[in-house]
């Protein structure tokens, strides 16, 4: 077909460059209409009063916040999106990323406590999940849950073989198992207190362990077998990987919380428990001089135990041995001894008394903690490595002096006196609670039933009294002690209960619904004179809550009226119940007790009710009644007496929500109390009171003009002037419907130049009429593979009418050259221009001032392509500035994108090219796309790869000799494997992936990465996340150990045959130590040559990467372990020539990471799934699809359509599509009839029954 001529070229570019001029104009213009009209519409106070958030920020005027009317009301607060059904919002790590907290993952930062600013506090319900049902009943939930009610089944799978937790049907089991106890907790729990030889194999030891630390608990099985020995455990854990162990431990009914040995202190105070336990809890504790492990001997009581079930207990391997020697060493210069050790589990107790630490060596690390550091200080302390001495009378006496449970519970402890508590005023105040409990259950009587609670939480719980008096119920109580006085906590604790510490200003770690009872006496009124929102505080109750759940509020009257008119928002008001109390040594003047219930939130109420739906820490939607959601401050005329007062700026519900709790606390600290408040306004303060409806039987709606009642969406009727365009809706909804159409134009008229250049398209297509041409060409006849890409038959034009010549920097290592080669040739096509030899380019890797002529023939490539593109050997001689194309500016394109189409080299680099006759482009790596270019340039790429570039034979003579003795190291002929491990220090590097070493190690590692890649680096405080989530996907590369592994479970053995194609292993000969072991007969190019043999090959760099490539490309089985251009030219390579029918494996990275992370996998299963995953991953064509890439498969570019049919058992035997380079060395082809049977060995391995690891666990590394 011959090519219609090109003329007006210049004309139609500055016609272009003319339109998209004037399109610029037209978008500003756009802007700044949209702008101007925006700010028409935009809500504002035109002779208003300024808005409550500028006057907060001090921008207009000083904070006077005066009392809000009555009639100013909210009927409900929203609901939260469904997709937070189970948020903790200072645990949420995605609040995290959004405002860029600088963590340090290694420390576990990422794991503690950051609660959202102000501005971000929660202002919505938080809803339960889809099918939510009311918990099973204590002591059934011990061994089963609903699901629905925790629908993260995954656990069940990772663990199955732990007996964590087991699915069944609606249901989720709990079997007892653990990841060291996988017979069960029970027995578990017996085999330690037989190794402490307590009495009767109780744990209690007859009542003397009672409070028991498990550190990295699970789903808490080990605290739930705990309680049967009378022993309560505060089981701890993170809101890890396994995210919702925690959850499933409350939902069984076990006292467990969220929390994390980070940086902070536990929040228990010192001498909390007798025993602390670690089985399986990956924690390092000796990293930062044994931090973690001197925070577990500060809570420990003298003479408590440390239970420590892990690997490096028992095993023999030099890495846990070494752990183990640390680890115990650590423990002796503690002052800790070892009470008992047997199998996988030792016990170490902490002494009674200083003797042994003022008995240690001056200087001996860790050293002892200042005299003046407070051990129970416990709110956000920072940890300290230094260990925590007794008092004098703990060292005196020599102990705790605490009686035995449950006699603690109720016998005044001796650390009363450092909070100046007498006894009693202890014993006055257990009595008064005894007797209010009595009062509490009295009034619930008509509502609940035996088993209606069993966690329950005193949220604000002095000395425990309230506690001590549930002891007979089948329940367990959550303590929490306000920060402002930490120590009663160690009351608590004295007393045999449990507890925490807690700023009530901020959210509380645990899930939603996680809680039957709350019960708070004087709460609100301190979080009151702390200038904290009491609204803020409801809210996180109702997130605390179960539904039908239980809340008791015992404060002073004006609180309780207050929080009374807010039960309709909660929507607590399903039952209520309020009381004077009668008084006591406790009560105050005026206090009121109100117990409430909280309601079920259904699909079917908020489908009824028309319930208000917000996005957390967003705008309120309203579901059907706009009324139901915040009443609009916008919309209210606010009557004030007689007189109106001007509508604050509008908000959405959520935002409304925050100001109307600072107004109310700012109303707060102006009245001084609800009680004054109550009596100035006459509760006419509260924000919250049910917003007044119209009257008439046809209700507030009746009263509206009839436009205001059409079923528009409130924009268009504020475009069509039917609604005040400054209320809340009309504005919010207008800007959304602008945001839209302006994005729609800018499409519009950003597509225009793109479609304008296509119909103007001068060389690949042009329009006739109004149909686009663009040149197809016919399919080659042959069936051969390696004539798929047969030559298109075209006459060149005469060199004088070519546009110009072109000149092209290869940059990287071989592959990477080869590649841009290719595109090279390629792009002198698509332009029609004349291309100069190309440069290989040294980059910072590879270093080498290799030519083209060093590694390619020269001869062969000109001659071969001759026809297609015109090539020449150097520079013209007409051209006089040669130096220009290596430095000028003028004479370099740049900025070329990734993967360009060949009609962006038509528009942007020919005219360049045509005007200055010569140019150079450069960087020309990946500047050319694949599914954007016409197919017959594809099939010339493929052309110059598999056919033209060839390499010079010396180096083709030297990869048959490695290739020769590859086979016949055995001393007869055999397969080998070739194995491309790309693990040099650059690679792994620049994949600023996370790998096994030492910490110095790791820190070189961190020196060199900030080094070579600062940009990329920055601080590394990112690093951490980035590194796990691309081990997740799959972009990090395999270590020698882990690729050994998987080729084992494949079933090789340690006879087979490989030849590594490598750079310098990063870790030397200790990393490739596994490897090694595993295939001993593993060689490279330098144990298969001589030195004097390969001298000449050394000069240049890439002349040892071309010996790599082929004699890969000879082997029966090439593997990979990390992606990167080497490999995916061999397997495309491969594919080409007919190779697919001999293996070449991709490792699933990805999955494989997942197998690797767990350690416990059994050999069996892991080997099922390898072979499982790599069944299809061995090197076959495949169907290529978008944005493909024809180097690793170059089925459908390169390869005729005949081939993807059933036709393709037509083909050749591989001999016919075989080159001479693929020919081994006695100067036949690896036909597949003569050597079957010894393919058949590495192809198709069987798994070697007799494996020394097939009966193993997987190995560390």
């Amino acid at each position: 077909m011959k090519q219609p001529p090109m003329q007006n070229r210049g004309g139609g570019v500055l016609g272009r460059r003319a339109f998209a001029s004037l399109l610029a104009a037209a978008v500003v213009a756009l802007a700044l209409l949209c702008i101007f009209y925006g700010a028409a519409f935009a809500p504002t106070l035109r002779g208003g009063r300024p808005s409550l958030r500028l006057a907060r920020l001090g921008l207009r005027g000083p904070l006077t916040t005066p009392a809000l009317p009555a009639d100013l009301a909210l009927s409900s607060i929203p609901v939260c999106d469904a997709r937070h059904s189970e948020l903790i919002p200072c645990l949420d790590r995605e609040l995290h990323y959004q405002l860029r907290l600088h963590l340090n993952l290694s420390l576990m930062e990422h794991y503690e406590r950051h609660c959202p600013p102000a501005s971000r506090r929660l202002n919505c319900l938080i809803p339960p999940p889809d099918g939510y049902r009311v918990p099973i009943r204590w002591p059934r939930s011990r061994d089963e849950v609903w699901q629905a009610n925790i629908p993260h089944p995954h656990l069940a799978a990772e663990k199955s073989d732990q007996r964590w937790m087991v699915v069944n049907g609606d249901k989720i089991n709990f079997p007892g198992g653990g990841t060291h106890f996988h017979t069960g907790a029970d027995k578990y729990i017996v085999h330690i207190a037989q190794m402490l030889k307590f009495p009767d194999d109780k744990l209690n030891n007859e009542g003397n362990v009672r409070n028991v630390l498990d550190v990295g608990c699970g789903v808490a099985s080990f605290g739930a077998y705990l309680l049967s020995h009378d022993v309560i455990a505060m089981s701890l854990a993170p809101n890890d990987v396994h995210e919702n162990q925690i959850q499933f431990a409350l939902e069984r009914g076990i006292p467990a919380t969220l929390g994390v040995l980070g940086t902070r202190r536990l929040p228990y105070p010192s001498r909390s428990f007798e025993m602390a336990h670690c089985s399986r809890c990956r924690i390092d504790w000796l990293q930062r001089d044994g931090i973690l492990l001197l925070e577990m001997d500060r809570v420990l009581r003298p003479g408590g135990y440390f239970v420590y079930s892990s690997p490096e207990a028992y095993a023999l391997d030099p890495v846990n041995r070494k752990i183990w020697g640390q680890m115990s060493d650590l423990a002796r210069r503690m002052c800790w001894r070892v009470a008992s050790k047997k199998n996988q589990t030792v016990i170490w107790v902490k002494p009674l008394s200083n003797g042994c630490y003022m008995r240690r060596e001056p200087g001996t690390l860790p050293p002892m903690c200042e005299r003046d550091d407070d051990p129970d200080a416990a709110w956000n302390v920072p940890m300290k490595a230094c260990i925590t001495p007794y008092t004098k009378r703990v060292n005196r006496v020599k102990g705790s002096e605490l009686l035995p449970w449950p006699q603690r519970l109720t016998t005044p402890p001796p650390r009363l006196e450092e909070l100046g508590i007498h006894s009693d005023n202890f014993s006055q105040d257990s009595e008064i609670w005894h007797s209010r409990v009595i009062q509490y259950w009295k009034h619930m009587k008509s509502e609940i039933q035996k088993d209606s609670f069993r966690n329950v939480m005193d949220m604000s719980a002095n000395l425990g009294g309230f506690a001590a008096s549930l002891r007979k119920k089948d329940i367990w109580v959550m303590n929490v002690i306000p920060f402002t006085k930490p120590g009663k906590l160690k009351i608590i604790y004295d007393r045999g209960l449990i507890g925490t510490i807690h700023n009530w200003c901020e959210s509380f770690s645990t899930y939603p619904r996680t809680y039957d009872l709350l019960h708070a006496w004087r709460l609100f009124s301190e979080i009151e004179k702390q200038g904290c929102s009491l609204e803020d505080l409801l809210i996180e109750m109702d997130r605390i809550l179960r539904p039908n759940g239980y809340a008791i509020i015992r404060d002073k009257a004006a609180v309780v009226n207050y929080i009374k008119k807010l039960l309709p928002a909660l929507r607590w008001d399903d039952w209520s119940y309020e009381v004077k109390p009668k008084k006591d040594a406790l009560s105050s003047n005026d206090e009121g007790v109100l117990i409430v219930r909280k309601r079920s939130i259904s699909k079917r109420f908020l489908k009824q009710e028309g319930a208000a739906v917000t996005n957390l820490y967003g705008y309120c939607s309203q579901a059907n009644e706009p009324d139901l959601c915040f009443t609009s401050l916008g919309k209210i005329r606010a009557v004030h007496g007689r007189k109106t007062l001007p509508a604050p700026t509008p908000r959405g519900g959520a935002s409304a929500m925050a100001e109307l709790r600072h107004a109310t606390a700012a109303a707060t600290r102006a009245s001084g109390s609800p009680s004054k408040r109550d009596a100035e306004t006459a509760l006419a303060s509260s924000p919250f009171i049910a917003s007044p409806r119209g009257g008439g039987k046809d209700g507030p709606r009746a009263s509206l003009p009839l436009h205001q009642r059409w079923p528009l969406p409130p924009p268009v009727r504020s475009l069509l002037a039917l609604e005040d365009p400054r209320s809340p809706a009309a504005s919010t909804s207008y800007r959304i419907l602008v945001a839209g159409v302006v994005c729609f134009a800018l499409a519009v008229l950003f597509s225009a130049p793109s479609v304008w250049s296509r119909l103007n398209a001068p060389y690949l297509c042009w329009k006739e009429g109004i149909r686009l041409h663009c040149p197809r060409l016919p399919l080659p006849g042959s069936r051969a593979l390696s004539g798929a890409a047969t030559r298109f038959q075209a006459n060149l034009v005469p060199e004088n009418e070519t546009s110009g010549f072109i000149f092209i920097h290869a940059e990287g290592g071989l592959n990477q050259q080869r590649i841009a080669i290719c595109n090279a040739v390629a792009i002198a096509k698509i332009m029609n221009s004349t291309l100069i030899l190309p440069v290989l380019k040294q980059d910072q890797i590879w270093k080498d001032q290799t030519k083209f002529e060093d590694i390619f023939d020269v001869d062969h490539f000109i001659n071969y392509l001759k026809d297609d593109v015109r090539i020449v050997r150097d520079i013209p001689d007409w051209f006089t500035e040669k130096e220009e194309l290596f430095t000028s500016i003028k004479r370099t394109v740049k900025n070329i994108p990734k993967y360009a189409s060949a009609q962006f080299y038509i528009d942007n680099v020919l005219p360049r090219i045509k005007e200055k006759k010569i140019m150079s482009i450069k960087p020309f790596v990946d500047r050319l796309g694949y599914d954007n270019v016409p197919m017959e340039i594809n099939r010339l790429r493929c052309r110059v790869n598999y056919h033209a570039l060839k390499f010079l034979p010396d180096i083709e003579e030297m990869a048959d000799k490695l290739a020769s003795r590859m086979r016949n190291r055995t001393g007869s002929l055999n397969p080998y494997m070739a194995l491309h491990l790309r693990f040099e220090k650059g690679m792994v590097g620049l994949s600023f992936c996370d790998f096994a070493g030492t910490r110095e190690e790791k820190a070189m590692m961190a020196a060199y990465r900030k080094q070579q890649w600062p940009r990329r680096y920055k601080n590394g405080s990112h690093l951490w996340p980035l590194a796990l989530e691309k081990r997740k996907e799959g972009r990090c590369p395999l270590e020698p150990g882990e690729i050994g592994i998987i080729l084992r479970a494949m079933g090789y053995t340690k006879e087979t045959q490989i030849y590594v194609a490598s750079g310098q292993v990063y870790g030397g000969s200790n990393r490739m130590a596994p490897l090694r072991n595993m295939f001993p007969n593993m060689v490279s190019k330098e144990d298969l040559a001589s030195k004097e043999e390969m001298g000449p090959f050394k000069k240049h760099v890439t002349s040892l990467a071309a010996l790599d490539f082929l004699v890969c490309l000879k082997s029966d089985v090439f593997v990979m372990t990390h992606g990167g251009n080497f490999a995916k030219l061999i397997i495309g390579y491969r594919r080409y020539m007919g190779r697919h029918r001999l293996k070449s494996i991709k490792p699933d990275k990805g999955l494989m990471s997942k197998f690797f992370g767990d350690p416990y996998m059994p050999w069996a299963t892991f080997v099922e799934d390898v072979m499982i995953t790599h069944q299809t991953r061995t090197g076959l064509p495949e169907p290529t699809f978008p944005h493909y890439d024809l180097w690793e498969n170059p089925l459908t570019p390169c390869m005729p359509a005949l081939m993807l049919s059933a036709g393709a058992a037509e083909a050749p035997p591989i001999a016919a599509a075989t080159p001479a380079i693929m020919q081994d060395h006695s100067g036949g082809t690896l036909a597949m009839h003569n050597q079957a049977k010894l393919i058949s060995q590495i192809q198709r391995p069987q798994i070697d029954g007799q494996s020394e690891v097939e009966t193993k666990h997987l190995p560390s590394s």
